[in-house]
Formats: structure tokens, sequence, C-alpha cells
């Protein structure tokens, strides 16, 4: 039986990129944002989207060096998928946009930007979800607000 030919004619599939994004949270539970370099500036968590070939581990160390120079990262658990609005432009239309988020701890505080960003800082989970308001769905945002971190404990299970 021919399943695709029967659904392409009735139901008209999306398309998505895969983005990994990295909550960064320091030895003071600080979580790092990063301020983009563009015309319309806005505040982001590090991160970027999936090369062919790559997994989402390769993916997330690779974006976090390039954007903030961390090297190291440690306990990394999986924090959140986000369907994101962000419709990104292909030859023939647009795809859409799913972010995949991960908890990492790491030990430093000073980061090496890349040239797509021009700021960071590092925050409370509220303070840093307040500064992300525009960039990320209220309900990971209102979920990361209310992160129970403890230096000395694993991070949360979600």
């Amino acid at each position: 039986m021919d399943i695709g030919s029967n659904m392409t004619e009735s139901i008209a599939e999306d398309f998505f990129h895969l983005g990994v994004k990295a909550i960064l949270i320091n030895s003071s539970n600080q979580l790092l944002i990063l301020k983009s370099n563009r015309k319309n500036s806005y505040w982001d968590l590090p991160g970027g989207r999936m090369i062919k070939g790559e997994s989402e581990m390769q993916t997330l160390h690779r974006e976090v060096a390039e954007e903030t120079g961390i090297t190291k990262l440690e306990k990394i658990t999986r924090f959140e998928i986000i369907l994101s609005d962000i419709r990104i432009p292909i030859q023939n239309g647009s795809v859409g946009l799913l972010f995949s988020t991960f908890l990492c701890r790491c030990d430093v505080t000073e980061v090496s930007l890349s040239e797509e960003h021009c700021s960071y800082k590092w925050h409370s989970p509220a303070k840093a979800a307040s500064l992300l308001r525009n960039s990320y769905p209220e309900s990971f945002l209102n979920k990361m607000a209310s992160l129970p971190l403890d230096s000395h404990a694993d991070l949360p299970s979600t």
C-alpha cells in the first residue's frame, strides 16, 4: 500500500529545522543570556540549528563553544522541546523551527562572544526569563523562571 501518494494529495505537511539551545547555569545559579548583534537586537539563549549528520549533543557543544567560548558543559539534562512561531525562508517557501533545550552546568563566568552577539549577562532564572519574553513561549519561560536550582544538587529532571 502506497500511503505517501494518497496522503500528499489531502494533507499539506509542514517541515521543520531543529535548533538546539542551552540554558547555561553557573556556580552562582545564574543563567547566561546573549544579546544579538542584529539591527533589531534581542536577548537569546546560546544555540543554533543542527547541521546535517550532527546529533543534538554535537550541535549543543558546537553552538555553545562558537557563541560563548565555553567548551566544558556538565550535568546536561533535556529541559523542553519548543515549537517556535519562527518561519525560516527556503527556496520554495518556508520551514518551521523546533527548539530542543538543555539545562547545562558550567563553572565559568567570563564569556568570549562570537560576532553574532554584542553582549551577555548572567541573571537569575526569573530575570533571564523576563528578558527572553520576546523570543520564547510563555509556558517555556514560566518553567525556566521557576527552576529550583541548587549548585550542589543535580539539575531537575523534566
